[in-house]
C-alpha cells in the first residue's frame, strides 16, 4: 500500500517540477491578494509572480503530503479490508481534485502579468491545472473501479491507474518549459529568480 500512495505523492511532485519548468506560479491557495482582483486585470509582474508561486507551494505542500494519509489507510485496510483502502484513496483525490479547482480558480481571478503575452503565459498555467485536475480526478474514478477483491490483483490495478495518472500529467507538461521559458518571457524568469516562495518549488 504504501508504493500506492507514492505513486500519488511522484504525480503530484512530477507535477510541480512541470509548473516550476517555465516559471509559472499562481496566487491560489495562500493568496489572499488574488482573491481580491479581477479576471483579466493586467498585474505588476513581481506580484503575480508572487501570488502564483504562494498558491502553487501551498498547494503542492497539501497534495504531496501522503504520511497522515498512509495511516488513515492502514487503518481503513486493518478494519474493512482492500475496500477500505480503496474508499480511502478515492476520498485523497476527492480532496485533490477540489483543492486543485480552488486554485485554478483563485488563478484565474489573479489576473495576468503586465508582460508582452502576459496573458498568454497565464492562460497556459491555467489550462495545465486544469489537465492536472482533471488527471486526478480519473485517477479516482479508476481507482473506484478496481475490485477490492484480490490483494495481488488490487496493489496492480491501484498501480496501473498511478501509471495512467502520471502519463497524463507528463503529456501536460510536455512544452510547457518552451511556451513559458525565459527566451519567451525574460521577465517572468528574473521574476521568478528574485522570489522566495518561487524557489521553494525547486527545493
Amino acid at each position: 500500500m504504501r508504493r500506492v500512495l507514492l505513486f500519488a505523492l511522484i504525480a503530484a511532485s512530477s507535477t510541480a517540477l512541470l509548473a516550476c519548468g517555465g516559471d509559472d506560479k499562481q496566487g491560489g491557495d495562500g493568496g489572499g491578494k488574488a482573491a481580491g482582483k479581477a479576471e483579466n486585470q493586467a498585474v505588476a509582474t513581481d506580484v503575480w509572480v508572487k501570488d502564483v508561486c504562494t498558491g502553487l507551494t501551498t498547494w503542492i505542500t497539501s497534495v504531496s503530503d501522503t504520511s497522515k494519509l498512509e495511516s488513515i489507510v492502514a487503518k481503513a485496510t486493518a478494519a474493512e479490508g482492500l475496500r477500505g483502502a480503496r474508499d480511502e484513496l478515492g476520498k485523497y483525490f476527492d480532496g485533490v481534485v477540489a483543492q486543485t479547482g480552488t486554485l485554478v480558480t483563485r488563478l484565474e481571478r489573479a489576473g495576468y502579468p503586465d508582460v508582452d503575452d502576459g496573458q498568454k503565459a497565464a492562460s497556459t498555467i491555467t489550462s495545465l491545472l486544469t489537465t492536472v485536475r482533471d488527471a486526478f480526478r480519473k485517477a479516482g474514478e479508476r481507482v473506484a473501479g478496481v475490485a477490492a477483491t484480490d490483494p495481488v490483483a488490487f496493489q496492480a490495478g491501484i498501480g496501473e491507474a498511478m501509471s495512467a495518472m502520471t502519463a497524463e500529467l507528463a503529456s501536460a507538461g510536455k512544452g510547457l518549459g518552451a511556451t513559458l521559458s525565459g527566451a519567451n518571457f525574460p521577465e517572468l524568469e528574473s521574476a521568478g529568480k528574485k522570489e522566495p516562495a518561487c524557489k521553494k518549488l525547486t527545493q
